[in-house]
């Protein structure tokens, strides 16, 4: 097995130990339409602490890690696992810039977490609060009278899209634009989507960043265009990379993790009923649906010849961190599987770890805590519409496809 192909597969390295090569791609798995977090809570249960897959949505073979321990140390140590390129949205269409400061490594990124970390600082956020609660009760008052809708179109989309262009300063009449090409850079089915939608967001992102070099209109993308990196402009392509970066960002993960939430709340009327009446419980409640839910997937590859989790891995093996995996750890938490409102260890890792850590953590949490709060105050008690059943995916990012919620008497 490790010197030949699986069928599908790529060729697993000779270092690779036989009994540790597990094909797993984030994708295949029937019950990731159903439940997907219920497949990685498998992985953890019954995988070894390491494992090597040749079968991998993004990379050419990848270990996986399944102890929380162990993917913390990865996400903390940046000088021994790298982020370059590890994304790659750039390749897709034939080119070289990279989702900044993401995919990139210290000194790097460092300087360029500085420079952004002011922008989504919760003195900067709150200002914002208002602006967000007001979109957030624009998209309810289109829907609540209807008594029913599709979750994931009439809000958990537009929602997270609409902050994000506030924020930017971009043209809200393209809202559902944006919204097709989210949707097109997580069609795992359709490469010929992705590589349209990708190209459509950096073409349109290149024309901002021109637009306001020659005519700087105040708002958060012009002060990204006009920084300066060691006393020096910052290239279009650096500026295209941390402006896509923050597109993905405050979008795809914000949207595929309040379609989880809800699908949750919606579910369980005695969880919603508990927060209708105490408010005080919604943040607990984001938190520990961060933990269940933890909806991305993440690889670093490897900067030198290394042992690691009891295995030999070589300069240039890539590793992936799934914090979902990590979650169902009982090591590191007392009944992982079970959502408990009244956990004391809340130290997940959705927002990942170390010097990688979400820098949009306190918007995230801000959208969240708006979100719930407009939902209970203005929609009726609301479940799963009869008849239906929330649809979900895996891959680089888990999500919600459809969601139905009905709020009739």
């Amino acid at each position: 097995m490790s010197n030949s192909a699986l069928p599908g597969a790529h060729t697993v390295p000779s270092h690779v130990p036989p009994d540790l090569v597990m094909p797993f791609d984030f994708f295949s798995d029937a019950q990731y339409a159903a439940d997907p977090f219920s497949v990685l809570r498998r992985k953890h249960r019954e995988g070894p602490r390491i494992f090597f897959t040749p079968v991998h949505y993004q990379k050419p073979g990848s270990w996986v890690l399944t102890q929380a321990a162990d993917i913390r140390e990865v996400w903390q140590n940046t000088e021994l696992w790298s982020s370059l390129h590890y994304v790659n949205f750039s390749a897709i269409i034939g080119e070289s810039w990279a989702l900044s400061p993401l995919e990139m490594d210290p000194p790097q990124h460092g300087k360029i977490r500085a420079f952004l970390n002011p922008f989504f600082s919760p003195n900067r956020l709150k200002s914002l609060e208002q602006d967000v609660r007001s979109i957030a009760v624009g998209l309810i008052n289109d829907v609540v009278e209807r008594g029913e809708c599709e979750f994931i179109n009439d809000f958990s989309y537009p929602f997270p899209v609409s902050v994000f262009l506030n924020m930017m300063g971009l043209d809200k009449d393209g809202l559902y634009q944006f919204v097709d090409w989210v949707k097109g850079t997580t069609d795992a089915a359709n490469m010929d989507r992705i590589r349209a939608s990708v190209r459509a967001i950096a073409d349109y992102m290149r024309e901002e960043i021109a637009r306001r070099r020659a005519n700087p209109t105040g708002d958060m993308m012009s002060e990204i265009v006009s920084m300066r990196l060691d006393g020096q402009p910052a290239s279009d392509e650096l500026v295209l990379g941390i402006c896509y970066l923050l597109f993905l960002g405050g979008l795809d993960t914000m949207t595929s993790s309040l379609g989880f939430h809800f699908a949750f709340l919606a579910q369980n009327p005695q969880l919603q009923q508990e927060l209708r009446a105490d408010r005080s419980k919604i943040a607990a409640t984001i938190e520990e649906l961060l933990r269940l839910n933890s909806i991305v997937q993440v690889q670093r590859c490897a900067t030198r010849d290394t042992e690691f989790a009891g295995v030999q891995i070589k300069k240039g093996d890539w590793v992936t961190l799934s914090p979902g995996i990590a979650h169902a750890d009982p090591r590191e938490f007392e009944s992982p599987d079970t959502f408990d409102l009244n956990r004391t260890n809340l130290r997940h890792m959705a927002f990942a770890a170390g010097p990688h850590r979400c820098i949009g953590s306190h918007l995230a949490r801000r959208e969240f805590v708006v979100a719930y709060n407009e939902w209970l105050d203005r929609v009726p008690p609301f479940h799963i519409k009869p008849g239906t059943i929330p649809l979900m995916h895996g891959g680089a990012v888990f999500g919600v496809s459809k969601l139905e919620l009905s709020w009739k008497s």
